[in-house]
């Protein structure tokens, strides 16, 4: 049986945890990436769809300490989004040990 997007949020937040100190954040972004829309959209109409095959393979490089802007390739910067890559210095909290 396939997994919500809902469901796979949930146990995605669950599991990033340990590693974040943002981990519903992190799951809503990289869903929203792995669907192909806003993290908006996302929340007020497709919690109740299927959850892609992509997303697990997002959680597990979260799992795996790479920062959510790399994954997904944007940030957001006050009013902009930026592209970000593996070489671009993307600040946040320390992470857990």
């Amino acid at each position: 049986m396939t997994r919500s997007v809902g469901g796979a949020l949930a146990a995605a937040a669950q599991r990033l945890e340990r590693y974040s100190d943002t981990a519903r954040l992190d799951a809503e972004l990289l869903m929203a990436h792995a669907l192909g829309t806003l993290r908006e959209v996302l929340l007020l109409r497709r919690l109740g769809d299927p959850a892609p095959p992509g997303f697990e393979s997002l959680v597990e490089r979260r799992e795996a300490g790479e920062p959510v802007a790399y994954i997904i390739g944007r940030r957001a910067f006050w009013t902009i989004e930026l592209e970000v890559g593996p070489g671009a210095l993307v600040p946040g909290p320390t992470p857990r040990p």
